[in-house]
């Protein structure tokens, strides 16, 4: 587990030397996207910018990964390589894929590879009570709507981020894949439909199980964000006014700064964890391969988080870890005890085995953390015990007794005769 945290750890490394590939229909979309590829360049990415299908659009060459990060932006591209995406993800990198309000059947397969799936085409995302007063006219079709169902996550989507505008098509989990999280979901009263058609049978999806916005994290820890508006990142989004049909002013919108924190958790720069020092020891001694019944064990580690470019103290409560043989024997928390480092002691149970000194950290929105070490627990030498016992008193009595008993019997029933 150690060398693949260590793996990992340099995969990202050489992955943070390497540019960030944006894949785009064309070059348009640098002028009306580029506050989003300011925040991405602020972030520390060197950008590539190339049509879909062109040789700059490429993720291998001679059988090296060319890129550290992936942007795909194109709306029209048929030719996306999904598989080669896939592989992509599969070796540790992240992407980011706008789908826009009719993604094609590329961008569809993609999406697939990530555990999203897409309403069919021509439905857009609808909500009749959350919709943005700019779409309240005689001709608006609620389409532009306004979104504040976040992620409980603040390394994902920010801290106190305000509603967004969104404008696109609506997702969901496919096959209730466990590892894709909606960042930002439907309301109660969002579903996903045809503006051109009446509901006549059960919409796509309803309320949060409708994703307009979908992160995941893999099991090597590379994350991918998937979202159906393209244009909730754009410059007119980016610097528009909220305000609910119902509302009395408007405010200015979120999309900016959730878009900041959701790409700085997709690429690396938010909510990465990594484990430093691992060790178990017996309580004043050192570490040991095998504890004795009733030994009292310290365990500790220490955890760091990256913040930009430097690793720096990770410093929470909710931190535990399990000894166990087949089920745990213990689950305890352990307390901070200075500079990411955390420390618990216990006593060994009396049941001897091999057991595990476990650490499985799993929150939303950062690394999943896991530690393993094994240990074996035996019995006590036979010098380990205690000589006298004074719970044994009574029969050590009654077995004198019966000697002295014995032998002044003896002495009685020899001078009698």
């Amino acid at each position: 587990m150690a060398l693949l945290l260590l793996a990992s750890l340099c995969s990202r490394a050489v992955a943070g030397g390497l540019p960030t590939l944006v894949v785009v229909d064309d070059m348009l979309c640098r002028a009306s996207h580029s506050q989003f590829f300011e925040l991405l360049e602020q972030q520390g990415h060197s950008l590539v910018f190339a049509e879909a299908g062109s040789p700059d659009a490429k993720l291998t060459e001679l059988g090296e990964w060319r890129y550290g990060g992936l942007v795909v932006a194109a709306q029209a591209a048929p030719h996306l390589d999904s598989r080669g995406i896939a592989s992509f993800v599969d070796a540790g990198h992240s992407i980011f894929v706008a789908g826009g309000r009719a993604p094609n059947v590329a961008t569809r397969r993609v999406a697939a590879e990530l555990g999203v799936e897409f309403d069919a085409v021509g439905r857009t995302v609808i909500d009749h009570a959350a919709f943005d007063r700019a779409d309240s006219g005689l001709d608006g079709d609620h389409s532009l709507i306004v979104a504040d169902t976040f992620a409980p996550s603040p390394t994902m989507v920010g801290a106190d981020v305000r509603p967004v505008l969104y404008r696109g098509a609506g997702m969901r989990r496919a096959n209730r894949n466990a590892l894709v999280v909606g960042a930002l979901a439907g309301a109660a009263t969002t579903y996903s439909w045809s503006t051109l058609e009446e509901v006549d049978s059960v919409p796509f999806a309803i309320g949060e199980d409708l994703l307009l916005v979908a992160s995941m994290q893999a099991r090597n820890g590379a994350r991918a964000v998937v979202t159906g508006s393209w244009e909730m990142f754009s410059n007119d989004f980016f610097g528009a006014d909220v305000c609910k049909y119902y509302a009395k002013l408007p405010a200015p919108s979120g999309n900016q700064d959730f878009a900041n924190s959701l790409t700085r958790w997709v690429f690396g720069s938010g909510g990465t964890l990594r484990v430093m020092s691992v060790s178990h020891e017996l309580q004043g001694g050192s570490q040991q391969d095998a504890y004795t019944v009733r030994d009292t064990v310290s365990f500790g580690l220490t955890i760091e988080e990256l913040d930009g470019e430097q690793w720096v103290p990770f410093v929470r409560d909710d931190v535990q870890m399990e000894f166990s043989m087949l089920d745990p024997a213990y689950r305890l928390y352990m307390p901070h005890v200075g500079q990411g480092r955390y420390n618990i002691s216990f006593r060994v149970p009396d049941v001897i085995g091999v057991y595990k000194f476990v650490f499985d950290y799993r929150r939303g929105g950062y690394t999943h953390l896991k530690e393993t070490m094994q240990v074996d627990v035996t019995p006590q030498r036979h010098n380990g015990y205690d000589r006298f016992l004074p719970v044994a008193y009574p029969y050590y009595v009654s077995a004198l007794s019966m000697i002295a008993g014995f032998f002044v019997f003896s002495l009685a029933f020899l001078h009698s005769v």
